[in-house]
């Protein structure tokens, strides 16, 4: 039932990561007249809020041993989380499970849409940077999410996993407001790249 709750947000993070994003980008650049790829970080907005609420859900219900059903809407919203049925074939078998859901799909979703329109000629490599860097911490939970849980608990791991969602959505800030200038500033280094 879990891994249902990650298709539902792994859905709804494609729907709204693609359709939606557009919509707020083309508002954003109806109502400046003009179109910059800043305007596309504008869309992180529902991510800034749905993924780390699904990360303080998860704690909390895992924590005080609340229902599946609170764990499962939880996991649907924020990053990956190992079931709490699942804990103790987890800890014998030292295996993780990793299940998409919203938080890792739609925040790279526009961080890749603003790398493309912003750097155009380095698009690949930076598709290719960030997915691979995607899937690389959702490796080294999965990896080390039974110990670690195991040693501080449901609360502390989760808090720590939403303050790293919640810094990484706030980096979008200051690329928003000095994009174009870091741009400009870096247009000489195109040249090395």
């Amino acid at each position: 039932m879990i891994q249902i709750a990650a298709i539902i947000g792994f859905v709804f993070a494609c729907f709204t990561g693609g359709y939606v994003a557009d919509a707020i980008t083309a508002r954003m650049i109806r109502r400046q007249g003009r179109v910059v790829p800043e305007q596309r970080l504008v869309s992180i907005i529902p991510g800034c809020f749905i993924a780390p609420v699904g990360c303080i859900i998860v704690a909390i219900a895992c924590s005080r041993q609340l229902s599946w059903v609170a764990i499962a809407f939880g996991f649907g919203m924020g990053k990956q989380c190992p079931p709490r049925s699942s804990i103790h074939y987890l800890s014998r078998t030292n295996h993780g499970i990793y299940t998409v859901s919203f938080g890792s799909v739609y925040a790279p979703n526009i961080a890749i849409t603003y790398v493309v329109e912003s750097r155009p000629k380095q698009a690949s490599e930076a598709i290719v940077a960030i997915n691979v860097f995607k899937n690389l911490v959702s490796f080294l939970f999965v990896y080390e999410a039974v110990t670690w849980v195991a040693a501080r608990g449901w609360l502390e791991v989760y808090m720590i996993i939403f303050m790293l969602v919640t810094l990484s959505m706030v980096l979008a800030v200051p690329f928003y407001f000095f994009g174009s200038r870091l741009r400009a500033m870096s247009a000489g280094l195109e040249r090395f790249l």
